[in-house]
């Protein structure tokens, strides 16, 4: 369980029903990783057209199509008596993409996506959960609102590291 008391009911919600949650950008740190131990995840991803070489790639891009996918591609559902756990699995569970592993941000970012992870709580830890997300989500539209002010369109980019 998170800190912030989400546990995650594995039952497939994100992978299905969010484009989100299956359809992404990611950099090539991430990409790097894949290469050395999932080859096969590349396939799914479309470099995006920034300077000569690409630093991002959109992906679950289907490798016949060229479109995105309708559902993350790695989910299986096991119906089968012979499954011990049957229900939804994810085949990358070990390397997911880093979108797959922040969902949902927080309690706010699950309420409006109906995800259930925080289901259990009882409505005044939710209540408790939901107005730490939403000051947090308010301090950084704060933030964001003043570097904008104090640098324009074109903030310099040691602010973002």
């Amino acid at each position: 369980m998170r800190e912030d008391g989400f546990l995650c009911k594995r039952c497939g919600h994100c992978c299905t029903e969010l484009s989100g949650g299956y359809c992404f950008t990611t950099d090539i740190s991430e990409v790097a990783v894949w290469a050395d131990v999932a080859p096969h995840l590349l396939d799914w991803l479309a470099p995006l057209p920034f300077g000569s070489e690409p630093e991002y790639f959109d992906g679950w891009i289907s490798p016949v199509t060229g479109e995105e996918v309708k559902r993350c591609p790695w989910l299986r559902v096991y119906k089968h008596q012979k499954y011990k756990n049957k229900g939804p699995h994810c085949l990358i569970q070990d390397y997911k993409p880093c979108v797959c592993d922040d969902y949902p941000h927080h309690i706010l970012h699950a309420l409006n996506t109906g995800c259930p992870g925080f289901d259990h709580l009882s409505e005044e830890a939710k209540h408790v959960e939901a107005r730490k997300a939403l000051i947090s989500e308010l301090y950084e539209l704060l933030t964001a609102k003043r570097v904008a002010e104090k640098y324009g369109p074109n903030p310099p980019l040691w602010l973002f590291t």
